[in-house]
């Protein structure tokens, strides 16, 4: 594939390489501020196709989350703010996608909300 342009396209893909070579556990990693949202897409994703997966979440440990940091996105570009700003643009992101893509607005994969996301880590308990 070639590089995904967003997190909803890249979730879409990792569910399709899923589907392919028949894989029911994968692991997904990101930075602590993106992994909730890429998560959502990627669970959303496979609600969608009706596939089930074992979902797991890996990031990286002991992070500042005062410190600033840069992400690079080729949608919002460069986005400078400590990891706790990160995050909670982030959540911004996970509420307003979701209401996109509710309302099957061109260019919004599927997303799970915050609380189908919750409810699917507790089911795993």
């Amino acid at each position: 594939f070639p590089a995904a342009h967003h997190t909803g396209e890249e979730a879409e893909r990792v569910i399709t390489l899923a589907t392919e070579h028949g894989w029911k556990d994968i692991s997904l990693a990101a930075t602590p501020y993106r992994l909730t949202r890429y998560f959502l897409n990627v669970l959303g994703a496979a609600e969608e196709r009706k596939i089930e997966l074992k979902l797991s979440c890996l990031t990286v440990n002991n992070i500042d989350w005062g410190r600033r940091v840069e992400k690079h996105s080729v949608i919002q570009g460069s986005v400078v703010g400590t990891g706790f700003e990160q995050l909670a643009a982030e959540l911004e992101r996970i509420v307003d996608y979701r209401q996109r893509w509710e309302q099957r607005e061109p260019g919004f994969a599927p997303i799970a909300s915050i609380a189908e996301g919750l409810a699917y880590l507790q089911s795993r308990q």
